[in-house]
């Protein structure tokens, strides 16, 4: 297949609801465009057969892409999704997310098209002027990284909700040296996430390195309330600006949740599913985000 979305939903069965939820929610916008979903354990577990034919094609992620040093690592599963992906074009989106319909995928797939990678970015640091440009999060400090694998240029702030990737020899070997750094980071972390490397640190450390950069800085997909609320943001002014919506981090607001469950709701609905899932925050369901 030439072009297509990627979701990953892996261990605990809400990673498959909210995988569900997401592709009705593609549906909404694009009823052809083929979904891939990698699961694993029993993340599919609650999914009826009507739910399963919202994904064009679904795969059990290998053993050898959530192990590290022994242990099961499932966030190492994203690292690996160049492997992970059957399209020569791929849209990975995380499954904490929603497609606005009135947004197109194909149009933003095109739009894409043009570049052989970009990632959802907040901002970067530039080691020639010393500056911080943006307000999201690094997972190291600048400086060990920098002393460490002597960059230059800009790291930017990646956010892996949103990624995209053309298969090529350099972007195999893009996601061999993220995959190579998230294995052994060599930095200290300046904030451990589900117990151990963020997978972000690693993308943004190896983009540094290759000189990759994203489309632009900010590129902001989907909205996510934490990051990007501002005094007077109206919801008209978010669903013209954004692709979607995202629940994100680890303690959705009350507010968030109902605005996410209204949304999923009335895709089920419409799609004549028997039902949506409704979500509730990491923190009170996934052990390894407890502590962050």
């Amino acid at each position: 297949m030439h072009s297509g979305i990627l979701l990953i939903a892996l261990g605990h069965p809400q990673y498959g609801n909210m995988a569900a939820n997401a592709a009705a929610s593609i549906r909404m916008a694009d009823k052809d465009v083929p979904i891939h979903l990698v699961y694993h354990g029993n993340s599919i577990s609650h999914l009826t057969p009507q739910h399963k034919t919202l994904f064009t094609s679904m795969a059990v992620c290998p053993d050898k892409y959530i192990t590290h040093n022994g242990q099961r690592n499932y966030l190492r599963a994203k690292t690996c999704m160049y492997a992970l992906s059957p399209f020569t074009e791929t849209l990975f989106l995380d499954v904490d997310l929603l497609w606005f319909g009135n947004k197109s995928i194909t149009g933003l797939m095109q739009q894409l098209s043009t570049t052989d990678f970009t990632m959802q970015c907040r901002g970067y640091y530039n080691y020639t002027t010393s500056t911080q440009h943006g307000n999201y999060t690094h997972w190291c400090d600048v400086a060990e990284a920098q002393q460490t694998y002597k960059l230059t240029g800009n790291i930017y702030q990646l956010s892996s909700e949103v990624v995209w990737f053309r298969k090529t020899k350099q972007m195999q070997k893009y996601f061999a040296l993220v995959r190579k750094i998230f294995d052994n980071p060599g930095v200290p972390l300046s904030l451990p996430f589900m117990g151990g490397v963020a997978d972000e640190l690693a993308f943004n450390i190896a983009a540094c390195i290759m000189g990759l950069q994203p489309r632009r800085t900010p590129d902001v997909f989907f909205y996510w309330e934490q990051m990007d609320k501002r005094a007077g943001t109206a919801w008209p002014q978010v669903l013209q600006q954004y692709h979607g919506y995202s629940i994100g981090g680890n303690n959705a607001t009350p507010a968030v949740l109902h605005n996410y469950d209204q949304m999923a709701r009335a895709h089920a609905q419409t799609l004549r599913l028997p039902y949506h899932f409704k979500l509730y925050p990491k923190k009170q369901w996934d052990k390894q985000r407890i502590k962050l």
